[in-house]
């Protein structure tokens, strides 16, 4: 007797928006502020979140859509709180502001949280 058993499983996701993504993990209704940690985002619903996205090969629209990244973790604090220090002694600002000034765009959303992602890779 030959038996084949398929242990192979694999997930996918709808293309959009991640935001859309996350608001339908959540369920219940599509407010963008339900994302903010200052607007009160439990850490444990956060951590939740994480787990299910942890993994997930994303797209930036800023970069062109030529290099997928990989989502490594959310951030506990949203874009207009969320500062780095630029390189080259460039001094310290909030992701929301990079955007603004070097991206030339204003986040629509700048207190919901943000995603870590790992270094690109090429898509083909």
């Amino acid at each position: 007797m030959i038996i084949n058993v398929d242990i192979s499983t694999g997930m996918m996701y709808k293309p959009g928006p991640l935001i859309g993504l996350c608001l339908e993990f959540f369920g219940g209704p599509a407010n963008a502020n339900r994302l903010a940690p200052a607007k009160g985002l439990p850490d444990r619903e956060r951590l939740r979140l994480q787990r299910f996205l942890s993994g997930v090969r994303i797209v930036t629209p800023h970069t062109g859509g030529s290099n997928a990244r990989v989502v490594k973790k959310l951030t506990t604090a949203g874009a207009n709180a969320l500062t780095f220090t630029m390189r080259g002694g460039g001094g310290t600002m909030t992701v929301a502001d990079y955007f603004r000034h070097h991206a030339n765009r204003t986040l629509q959303y700048p207190g919901v949280m943000c995603v870590e992602v790992r270094h690109p890779f090429q898509i083909r």
